[in-house]
């Protein structure tokens, strides 16, 4: 989806692995100050609220707002 609702496809992309780095470090740099509890409804919640937020673009865009490729 990242890749076809944007224009510009590489700063797309780029961002988003920035923005899955910046997951991976506030993650480990958490990790061993919660106990395992606390992280699995962390992880949890970060699924539902994921989920919620791509269905929205899902449902609401169609075949005739997507960027061909160039």
């Amino acid at each position: 989806m990242c890749g076809l609702m944007f224009k510009e496809r590489e700063a797309s992309f780029a961002s988003f692995r920035i923005y899955e780095s910046l997951g991976f470090t506030i993650a480990l740099g958490v990790a061993q100050y919660l106990c395992m509890d606390v992280k699995i409804i962390l992880l949890a919640l970060t699924l539902v609220v994921s989920m919620a937020t791509y269905a929205i673009p899902e449902f609401t865009t169609g075949p005739d707002d997507v960027i061909p490729p160039a």
